[in-house]
């Protein structure tokens, strides 16, 4: 074999190598392309954030929830060493407040991962929802001076009325995904009782006080039982602070949501 006719053959096996190995990297890069597509279809679910003080177990509950975990990618804010920003979730579950973090929070100071991941989803008027297991306040209701108690309930109370749902750590899981609403009614129980009897133009007949407030407080319901009015009406998005909610069962006052548009004053 001359030499030209070695040289051609070695550029042949050459380009033959070349080609080959330029096939297997196409393949390579395509795998890597398929396995992309299905992390971004993961991560293009809603993400929930799992906010504590400290480590517990019942956190882990809802951490590992199969329901939340079909609609909602679930994170934690300790695991993640408190580098998680509010504005990446669409909600925030919160299952320790201590009375320090809650007097904190309540006069803007936010100086510690927890208080400035909880104070920011405050601003950016994020779903946060708060373990009544968690909130150190309760544990001293029985001990506590009343007037001392009432005080830092006002701090919880301004929390509510910002929005905050208070709710039993049992609850979590169905108010996220909109099984249940905050108040517990049920979707039936929501529409005008004409509207179930009439048609959908059939005015609605109703004998409670309507509420039209955005946030029943425990002083809303004080008002009410001085006016000896035992039920109320109020919107299906209506937010009842945790001290209305046990005003009204102390008392006897029967809450009802509709959605009726008739709205009428206080």
């Amino acid at each position: 074999m001359d030499t030209e006719a070695l040289i051609s053959a070695i550029c042949a096996r050459v380009l033959e190598k070349v080609s080959a190995l330029e096939e297997a990297g196409q393949g390579k890069d395509l795998g890597s392309s398929d396995e992309a597509s299905e992390q971004c279809q993961g991560s293009g679910k809603p993400k929930i954030l799992i906010l504590t003080e400290k480590h517990g177990e019942i956190c882990h509950e809802t951490l590992e929830n199969q329901i939340l975990a079909k609609e909602y990618k679930t994170e934690c804010a300790l695991l993640a060493q408190g580098t998680c920003k509010a504005g990446d979730y669409e909600a925030i579950v919160v299952y320790t407040l201590s009375n320090e973090a809650l007097g904190k929070l309540a006069a803007g100071i936010f100086d510690s991962d927890f208080t400035r991941i909880f104070g920011e989803a405050l601003l950016l008027g994020k779903k946060i929802l708060v373990a009544r297991e968690g909130v150190e306040l309760f544990a001293y209701k029985d001990t506590a001076p009343k007037a001392y108690f009432d005080r830092l309930a006002e701090n919880l109370e301004l929390l509510e009325k910002s929005g905050v749902i208070l709710t039993p750590h049992s609850r979590m899981a169905a108010l996220l995904t909109g099984t249940e609403t905050e108040a517990g009614a049920e979707k039936g129980d929501r529409e005008c009782p004409a509207q179930k009897k009439q048609d959908n133009t059939a005015p609605c007949q109703e004998e409670e006080m309507i509420l039209t407030k955005k946030v029943i407080t425990e002083r809303d319901m004080a008002a009410i039982k001085e006016k000896k009015i035992s039920r109320i009406l109020v919107g299906e998005k209506t937010i009842f602070t945790d001290l209305a909610r046990e005003y009204a069962s102390k008392y006897g006052i029967s809450v009802r949501r509709d959605t009726c548009p008739e709205k009428k004053g206080e």
